[in-house]
């Protein structure tokens, strides 16, 4: 008799554990490479998102600080005006002592039958117009002024009788130097 043939119509197990080998394989390392990706994005995430806090926090210390610059430079600029205000009363206190002495020279100036219609003081000289009874009184005043301590070079510019026998005058003086120092 003969011998009977078979076939085996069944797949081959090796080959099936195989495939499905590589496939668990395959899906194991897709599944690795996407953990692994998502741990990267993750952390990238954060870093990021920790840089944006720190980028507004520098943002924020960089506004105050543009902010405290901008106060310091205002307070800077108030300092040197109370400074030059400060500078200003000084001169303005020794301007008055001045002032103050020159006004009671030019009244000791003054003879009881002179009165003066017009005082003008600028920083180079001092112009006095005035009414007098005589050209005596006017001499007198002439000579008080330019015996003073504060004025020199005195002189009378003009004079001139009205008809009701009075004295116009005009007489000015020079300054001493450190008298008009600061004055207008």
């Amino acid at each position: 008799m003969s011998k009977p043939i078979k076939i085996n119509l069944s797949t081959k197990p090796r080959a099936d554990s195989k495939l499905m080998i590589t496939k668990v394989l395959i899906i194991l390392l897709v599944g690795l490479l996407g953990t692994t990706m998502g741990f990267y994005y993750n952390k990238a995430l954060s870093e990021f998102r920790l840089q944006e806090t720190i980028n507004q926090t520098l943002k924020s210390q960089h506004a105050e600080y543009v902010n405290l610059q901008n106060n310091l430079e205002k307070q800077l600029e108030l300092d040197r005006k109370l400074k030059d205000k400060a500078k200003h009363v000084e001169e303005l206190k020794q301007d008055s002592a001045i002032l103050s002495k020159a006004f009671s020279e030019i009244e000791m100036a003054v003879t009881p039958k002179t009165q003066l219609l017009e005082l003008e003081i600028t920083r180079d000289k001092v112009l006095i117009t005035g009414l007098s009874s005589d050209f005596t009184e006017v001499a007198k005043m002439l000579a008080a002024l330019e015996n003073s301590e504060i004025f020199s070079n005195t002189g009378l510019i003009s004079s001139r009788e009205t008809n009701g026998n009075l004295v116009i005058f005009e007489i000015e003086t020079m300054w001493e130097a450190q008298v008009h120092e600061g004055v207008d």
